[in-house]
This record gives C-alpha cells, sequence and structure tokens, in this order.
C-alpha cells in the first residue's frame, strides 16, 4: 500500500507513544513520518493504556480515545494488548461485548472503528514478545493466561472481521533464549529502544 499522501492514525500504548525511544523522530511512527513527509501520521499511543477498562494505573482506554481520532483517516493501526495481559484482562468470549474483557473491549473498539471508518483500511498489530510472557505471576499479579492468549485473540478477531493482522508477537529477535531474559533490543524487556523501533517501523511498513 502506499502510503504518500495518505492520512495515518496510529492507535497504541507506550510503544506506539514511542516511550523509549531516544526522540521522538527514532520511534516506530516517528519513522513513518520522517519516511513519508507528503502524509499526515498522527499518533494517539498513551502510556499505559488497554483495549479494555481494566487498566491499573488509570489511562484511558483505547476504545475511549479512538472515538476522539481524526475522522478522516485513510489507513488506522491498531496496536495494543500487552497492558491488558499486564492487568490481567479476563479474556472473555469471541462474541462478548463488554469493556471488562479482552474479547468484549476489541469487539467493541472494532464495532466503533468500523463504523465511523467505513472505507478506511484498518490493520491490527499483536503483542510484542515479552521477558514476562510466560511467568504465572509477577511482582504479586497473578495473570490469567499467558501472553500468547491475548495474542491469538487479537488473531481471531482479525480474522472474523476480514481485517489484516500483523503478528508482531512471532519476532524472535525479541525475545532471548533464556525466559525472563532481557532483550538488547528493549529497555525493560518490553520497550523497544530505538533499533527496536527500527525493527517495528519494518515490519509494520
Amino acid at each position: 500500500m502506499e502510503l504518500s499522501n495518505l492520512k495515518i492514525n496510529f492507535l497504541g500504548d507506550s510503544i506506539t507513544e514511542g516511550f523509549s525511544a531516544e526522540t521522538k523522530e527514532a520511534s516506530y511512527v516517528g519513522r513513518f513520518k520522517s519516511q513519508y513527509p507528503d502524509a499526515i501520521i498522527r499518533n494517539y499511543g498513551v502510556g499505559g493504556s488497554c483495549v479494555s477498562n481494566t487498566c491499573i494505573w488509570g489511562s484511558e482506554d483505547m476504545r475511549t480515545r479512538a472515538k476522539r481520532m481524526e475522522p478522516d483517516a485513510d489507513l488506522i493501526v491498531v496496536f495494543g494488548g500487552t497492558n491488558d495481559f499486564h492487568c490481567t484482562t479476563p479474556l472473555g468470549t469471541p462474541q462478548e461485548r463488554t469493556e471488562g474483557t479482552f474479547y468484549g473491549a476489541y469487539n467493541l473498539l472494532m464495532d466503533d472503528l468500523l463504523e465511523r471508518y467505513p472505507h478506511t483500511k484498518i490493520v491490527l498489530c499483536t503483542c510484542l514478545p515479552r521477558y514476562d510472557e510466560t511467568w504465572p505471576a509477577r511482582n504479586e499479579v497473578v495473570h490469567l493466561a499467558p501472553l500468547q492468549t491475548y495474542v491469538d485473540i487479537i488473531k481471531h478477531i482479525g480474522q472474523m472481521r476480514d481485517l489484516p493482522v500483523i503478528d508482531l508477537f512471532t519476532l524472535e529477535c525479541f525475545r532471548e533464549p533464556v525466559p525472563g531474559a532481557i532483550s538488547p533490543l528493549t529497555q525493560d524487556g518490553l520497550h523497544p529502544g530505538d533499533e527496536g523501533h527500527g525493527i517495528l517501523f519494518d515490519c509494520i511498513h
């Protein structure tokens, strides 16, 4: 898809916001701006944001924020879910529509986007690997399921909605051989540094 002269909305969490990149320009969204100076690139990434309304840090959920996005986008990229994993968001069921489960909140978000942007290409991104993706608990927070389960839900919703899904969870370069080890492509086992953002740009691009 040729991106020049397009209006693109990026909806996500701290990774989309550019947290841990040295500069805004080094983030994956910033690289889109540099690569496509004729495009209008809008960053709707907010740190700590969940797809659901279960955020333990008080960040506004993605569905609520999506309602304030500019309405003239030609392309929307949705990249979220890792905070739902961390915040132990209940999984829900495939047909569910409720703000408090991952299936339910993601379905509601897709309902809203498809109604508001009927002619816009919408692309879903799965979560990146993270150092604690298979841990049953971290810092006394008991995970309801491995991160893979949340990834599978995103892929399933993309399949049900006939929407393209970029499976970032398959990027083994972000996953160390020793479980729990911190990938050098990240600052903390989750947030990519500049090199990691470059890889993200290449994959999403």
